[in-house]
């Protein structure tokens, strides 16, 4: 699989939370897996003030309901 760098993850997510329509559902599969989509994705939601519970799927994957918080 490509080595994806915690810059590459916080951009994916920059360019795909705001598009997603509030009360949708933000899935990410490499959370458990890999240390940089792990850290791009907490400090994502720490900068953007996103506090709603991450969810835990399996081992890599996580979710949680976009309750409307826009990113910055």
């Amino acid at each position: 699989f490509p080595i994806c760098s915690r810059r590459w993850y916080y951009v994916a997510l920059e360019h795909l939370i705001p598009k997603l329509s509030p009360g949708g559902f933000v899935i990410i599969d490499d959370y458990g897996v890999i240390a940089e989509c792990q850290r791009a994705v907490l400090d994502f939601r720490a900068q953007h003030g996103i506090d709603a519970p991450i969810i835990p799927i399996d081992r890599s994957g996580i979710w949680w309901h976009h309750i409307g918080q826009q990113a910055k």
